[in-house]
């Protein structure tokens, strides 16, 4: 659902006859007074108090434009009791079939239920979403609330909606399995929760598997965005002296910046402020695809709260455009705009949610329009398909089945990068039919005014992902270039983290104390491959920035590498930045992922049999965290020897049975148990699965090479170079083949190419 774009209280009103006085008014019983009333008397601690625990309908009293505004929005209505103007009626017991399982939505009295084919029943105590669709929340006890896979279209019935849909049409919708309704994927609690209510806690009990989740009020609040008013309440009824956050801990105002036409550049130019919008960050507390590091709190910075996911394959295109659902954070930071100084409040209405302006008159706020809104500038001439700003600038990517959502990059199409990559592309949206030669050249051929050159980085970011022989070089140029966006850069520094060659470090040294913390992210992910001397020297500034998220990555990296964890230069840093990561990771002792941290945490200290214990936990509550199935089996073997392994093998690839990390575990637990047939079929079943992910081959050819006969070793990684190219251990090994059989110039050969891609 859309989040509103956090704005602090204005610092100061005038008295006289606009309507409110200058004098804030905590309690709702109290009468504005009329012009020329003396004011009314200030608060007492009882009035303050009676607003700190009431809902936002208290803001109200002292500002009903804003609150007008809000409360019909998606925000207000992100989640609210199913009876909330009156049960739905579509809640008419027909039976929903999908797959391996039917149920019915009932309403009864003032209370709807779920009820399944076998007899069961549950609770559904609420609405979730709005539009253009909405999902129910269900009652499975213990205080534990899941949302539905089945949700009703809300749209006009003539616009398709007014039905029922499953949302995973694919799915075979069978109780247990990862996308059912009763997993993880769908638990409120921790998945959905803080975005969909206000000032929520978690409040999960490990010993009893049991959730006392709390909040302020269902929905997005006044205090979701600008946190406890306690302050501001007294700052109101007390000097009312000018300050730039009216008492709150925070400043989100939008928007933060003003700008305006010059007559220079059809561009307007920023004439007030300066840094980035803060309601870009502010927003992005639930418009940005992350880990939650704490529970919400809107006096603290993003960074504090959550760790951001970059560019990563996967979630993005190489391009940058949206893949996953990543929202708008991650797509928004590559753009110009961003780096401008707009921020969400520009275009959008943080209290209502809606547009500030309609059409193309919304980007002619900023972009001249007798400049970009003309026949010229778009190039279609009078189509109707081809006449909004957002049409080739915001293109949209589908969700959920019917949630159509705009892409925030504000990139300009380029159908011939967009083939090179193969991410979508705007053109093809409207011109399926043709390729992308002739998307290209009709591009090519438009009359455009001047505009400064387009940021290219999706063949970098492409050469990394897909381990191009030149990947190396194109990335460190990305980074090394201060015009691309930072979250661009650092996308391209984790790349780079991959396969890190010597140029790598010098250019990462750089960005250590990096002024954004996006880039101090990617930096502190290195220190998992860093040289020692690198990360000796990174590892105490990373440790102790000033954003949990960091300091939080930098321990997860360090975990992996525990003589470096607790080498001096470290020392007390460390201990404090992993003291504050379990605290992070106890929070979700009710998620796989949690368990997971804590047990490395364990294993570092020592304590395997607490660990162990973590990891049996983890693949109980979620048998689908394929993850916490390769530590614990690691474990496992480390516990109990090779014996125990094999059995474990077999419940796991049971419930993952296309999981390539497991097939290559289940060769490796081969080779070792020396069954060599076997260990070769598992090894090359994880190669079949994971065919873009070269280290897979890279052990196959290894095995095959000395279990096989060194010809298939040799032509199983030669294959794979044809792939990969770039993935220098392939030429390693031929090298150290090459020099074994006494084949000089090929062993010289290969030794080159892998040293030119550790250059």
């Amino acid at each position: 659902m859309p989040m509103p774009a956090r704005r602090a209280g204005r610092t100061e009103r005038r008295a006289g006859c606009s309507g409110l006085r200058g004098l804030l008014i905590v309690a709702l019983s109290i009468t504005l007074s009329a012009c020329g009333d003396p004011p009314p008397p200030p608060p007492t601690a009882a009035s303050v108090a009676a607003v700190l625990a009431t809902d936002s309908a208290s803001c109200a009293t002292c500002h009903p434009r804003e609150h007008a505004a809000w409360q019909d929005s998606h925000h207000a209505r992100a989640m609210r009791p199913v009876a909330d103007g009156g049960l739905p009626s579509h809640f008419d017991g027909g039976w929903l079939d999908h797959g391996e399982e039917s149920v019915r939505f009932v309403a009864s009295g003032s209370s709807a239920s779920l009820e399944l084919a076998d007899g069961r029943s549950h609770p559904v105590p609420m609405r979730f979403g709005v539009t253009p669709l909405e999902q129910y929340l269900i009652d499975t006890g213990g205080g534990r609330l899941q949302a539905s896979t089945w949700a009703w279209d809300s749209r006009p019935a003539m616009a398709g909606g007014q039905r029922w849909f499953f949302l995973y049409p694919g799915d075979d919708n069978r109780p247990g399995s990862r996308l059912h309704w009763d997993g993880a994927l769908h638990n409120w609690n921790h998945q959905c929760a803080a975005c969909h209510a206000t000032k929520l806690e978690k409040r999960h009990d490990p010993a009893t598997d049991r959730y006392s989740t709390r909040y302020a009020e269902t929905g997005v609040g006044c205090a979701a965005c600008h946190g406890d008013a306690r302050a501001h309440v007294e700052w109101a009824a007390g000097s009312r002296e000018p300050t730039p956050r009216a008492g709150f801990a925070r400043a989100v105002d939008t928007p933060a910046a003003r700008f305006a036409f010059d007559g220079a550049s059809p561009i307007a130019r920023r004439v007030e402020g300066s840094g980035p919008s803060p309601d870009v960050d502010a927003c992005g507390r639930c418009h940005a695809r992350g880990t939650p590091l704490s529970d919400d709190d809107p006096a603290r910075s993003l960074f504090d709260l959550q760790r951001p996911a970059l560019l990563d394959t996967g979630l993005y295109f190489a391009d940058g455009r949206m893949d996953e659902e990543v929202f708008n954070w991650g797509s928004f930071r590559q753009s110009r705009m961003y780096e401008a100084g707009v921020g969400c409040g520009h275009c959008h209405d943080p209290h209502a949610g809606t547009l500030r302006v309609e059409g193309n008159a919304l980007c002619g706020q900023c972009h001249l329009g007798e400049v970009y809104d003309t026949a010229s500038h778009r190039g279609h001439g009078s189509a109707d398909q081809a006449l909004l700003c957002k049409d080739c600038h915001l293109p949209q990517r589908t969700y959920m089945v019917i949630d159509h959502r705009h892409d925030h990059a504000f990139h300009r199409p380029d159908p011939a990068e967009a083939a090179r990559v193969g991410a979508p592309d705007a053109c093809a949206e409207c011109h399926s039919d043709r390729n992308a030669a002739w998307q290209t050249a009709a591009v090519a051929s438009w009359q455009r005014e001047e505009a400064r050159p387009r940021r290219a980085y999706a063949d970098a970011l492409h050469a990394g992902s897909t381990w191009r022989a030149d990947a190396g070089t194109r990335l460190q140029a990305v980074v090394a270039d201060s015009d691309q966006a930072a979250i661009v850069r650092a996308s391209a520094l984790a790349l780079l983290g991959r396969q890190p060659g010597a140029g790598l470090w010098p250019l990462a040294a750089t960005l250590v104390d990096a002024p954004d913390p996006v880039l101090r992210l990617a930096v502190a992910r290195l220190l998992e491959s860093a040289p020692a001397e690198w990360a000796r020297d990174a590892a105490p500034r990373l440790l102790t920035d000033r954003h949990r998220s960091i300091r939080g990555e930098a321990v997860r990296a360090l975990l992996r590498r525990p003589e470096l964890a607790r080498a001096p230069e470290s020392g007390a840093a460390f201990d404090r930045a992993l003291e504050e990561y379990r605290e992070s990771l106890a929070r979700d002792q009710d998620r796989a992922s949690g368990l997971v941290g804590l047990a490395a945490i364990d294993l570092l200290r020592g304590d395997r049999a607490v660990a162990l214990d973590r990891l049996r936990r983890a693949t109980t509550i979620d048998p689908h965290e394929t993850v916490a199935w390769i530590n614990r089996i690691e474990v496992e073997r480390l516990v109990g020897g090779e014996a125990v392994v094999s059995a474990l093998l077999d419940e796991a690839l049971a419930i993952h049975p296309d999981s390539a990390e497991l097939w290559h575990i289940r060769g490796l637990h081969a080779v070792r148990s020396r069954e060599p047939e076997q260990a070769l079929a598992a090894l090359a079943r994880a190669a079949e699965l994971a065919p873009t992910e070269p280290r897979f081959a890279y052990v196959l050819g290894i095995a095959r090479h000395g279990l096989e006969s060194p010809e298939a070793g040799r032509r199983t990684l030669a294959e794979a170079i044809g792939r990969q190219p770039g993935y220098a251990p392939f030429h390693q090994a031929l090298a150290d083949w090459a020099t074994a059989a006494g084949d000089e110039a090929a062993a010289r050969g290969h030794a080159q190419r892998a040293a030119s891609l550790l250059d």
